[in-house]
């Protein structure tokens, strides 16, 4: 079985999907647009799609308790792709929480917790 995608929430659908673009190399797969503007924009994974879709109301802003429900994303990386991922990722206004020998833990600038790992390479 493999991923098929993630959809994850966005207040601003544009801010957050150029993050993702920008700071994981990700391509941009297609744009939906409804009568509100842009509703998703979703971006290749290798497998899947990262789908970012607008959220309307309230948007659940994650602290730093875990909750139900996914409460990170990680992505495969070699060892010497984490410098540059990470300074990219804080160029494009995400904040680093952490890091472990293998891991480094961030905030997107919304406060979704996402990750870049090395560890998996290393099985």
């Amino acid at each position: 079985m493999h991923l098929h995608h993630l959809a994850l929430g966005a207040i601003d659908v544009d801010l957050i999907s150029n993050f993702y673009s920008i700071a994981f190399s990700l391509q941009e797969r297609s744009r939906q647009t409804d009568e509100d503007g842009l509703r998703s924009v979703w971006l290749e994974l290798d497998p899947g799609v990262l789908m970012v879709e607008r959220v309307s109301g309230l948007a659940q802003i994650w602290d730093k308790q875990m909750r139900q429900g996914i409460f990170l994303l990680a992505f495969e990386v070699s060892e010497l792709e984490r410098q540059a991922i990470e300074k990219r990722v804080v160029d494009e206004g995400g904040t680093v929480e952490s890091r472990t020998e293998f891991s480094t833990y961030f905030r997107d600038p919304e406060h979704n917790r996402i990750a870049i790992s090395s560890h998996c390479l290393q099985l």
